[in-house]
């Protein structure tokens, strides 16, 4: 017996993405009356600037632009540098919130969480409502995604945010339209990617999955086929 689109979807897992935009941000307390930004460094690179708030966007403040170049363009910015173990506690405690929605809940890279929300659906009227009611918990600003894979939903969570999938046979026409430079790919990898005429995943889709696997790399083939589910 084929079952029904309705069907098929009640069967799947729905992984509900978190992305927390500006995570670094609120862990340092920034300053909105202020141009801000939170700065990274690294032993061999100057600083560089790996956030920043709305008012020092509107200044031409982007993250990976250098910090003496942001001084010039907003010589009254205010920075901090990065505070990774505050990021953590605080992406914990919007986790230990999104545990009365969910029994399955684990933290992701890139300042994310995960939910699997299929099982909690029961208890509330619609999907729509446990986000809306979830969001208006966690009381900072979040972009999410719905689909059956998680891998899925964390990347439309940071790059098409609201998106909903209900089954994983749409996964591949939805995210097709996305830029490969969103993977979560070595520089490298994508520049061949680029070279091989790829410049939306819907390219790779029409590449041979196993010359293409071969030549990116086992992790990176994995990851491709945890998109699809």
């Amino acid at each position: 017996m084929r079952l029904s689109a309705k069907q098929t979807a009640k069967n799947e897992w729905l992984w509900l993405a978190l992305y927390f935009p500006t995570l670094s941000l609120e862990a340092v307390s920034a300053s909105p009356e202020h141009p801000y930004a939170v700065v990274e460094t690294e032993s061999a690179r100057p600083p560089i600037i790996y956030a920043v708030s709305p008012l020092a966007q509107a200044q031409g403040i982007a993250p990976g632009m250098p910090l003496t170049a942001a001084q010039v363009c907003c010589p009254q910015l205010i920075y901090t540098l990065r505070d990774r173990q505050a990021e953590s506690r605080l992406l914990k405690r919007h986790a230990a919130c999104a545990l009365e929605f969910s029994s399955w809940v684990s933290l992701a890279q890139g300042s994310s969480l995960l939910l699997e929300i299929r099982g909690s659906l029961k208890l509330f009227e619609h999907k729509h409502s446990l986000v809306a009611q979830l969001l208006d918990k966690l009381k900072s600003e979040v972009s999410w995604a719905l689909s059956p894979s998680p891998s899925a939903s964390l990347l439309l969570a940071q790059h098409a945010p609201g998106t909903e999938i209900e089954t994983s046979a749409a996964l591949r026409s939805v995210l097709g339209p996305l830029s490969i430079k969103h993977l979560p790919f070595h520089n490298k990898t994508l520049q061949y990617l680029h070279a091989l005429g790829a410049r939306q995943l819907r390219d790779l889709w029409r590449l041979p999955t196993d010359s293409l696997s071969r030549r990116i790399g086992a992790t990176e083939s994995r990851y491709l086929k945890q998109l699809m589910g």
